[in-house]
């Protein structure tokens, strides 16, 4: 019930999957204006450079991010 909850809150960039809040209107991460509110599951990322999960996702840089996006 909690995810469901945080999900309200934010929305997912369709370019890198990083979640931002629902009034941004540009992703910090990759300049896109591309976003979706359909987005399941979310990892937090502190160090990309000594994280499995982050290397497999292809994540570069500190976040939180969406683990499935539909568009």
């Amino acid at each position: 019930m909690a995810a469901r909850r945080k999900k309200a809150y934010f929305k997912a960039c369709l370019k890198c999957k990083l979640l931002v809040p629902l009034n941004v209107e540009v992703c910090p991460n990759c300049g896109s204006k591309d976003f979706s509110e359909d987005w399941e599951g979310m990892v937090t990322v502190v160090d990309p450079e000594n994280s499995i999960i982050a290397k497999r996702l292809n994540i570069a840089k500190p976040g939180r991010y969406a683990v499935k996006l539909r568009a």
